[in-house]
């Protein structure tokens, strides 16, 4: 049986996973669907030390939520290179 976290962890890598972006994005669009998705799931990058004294930075929920972002991103770039069609001025052969 799954905990609590991994079911959260499970629900937000299915939202990234869903995601489709457009080669017109901005890295500020970018961004901001990242931070919209952290918010909808309540994921802070950090907390608080028990102590109050300081801040424990990129929770392992924020590093893989990022990680698996990334991915995506990484994936559709990769598959955008390999099924665009490279303009006609551009190509040797």
């Amino acid at each position: 049986m799954k905990n609590k976290k991994a079911k959260a962890l499970e629900a937000v890598a299915k939202d990234i996973i869903a995601l489709r972006f457009k080669g017109s994005m901005t890295l500020n669009q970018l961004d901001k669907i990242f931070f919209d998705l952290m918010r909808k799931h309540g994921i802070k990058q950090g907390t608080k030390s028990k102590k109050g004294a300081g801040v424990t930075m990129c929770t392992f929920e924020w590093s893989m939520c990022r990680t698996l972002y990334m991915s995506q991103i990484q994936s559709y770039f990769t598959l955008n290179a390999i099924f665009k069609e490279v303009p006609k001025d551009l190509v040797h052969y």
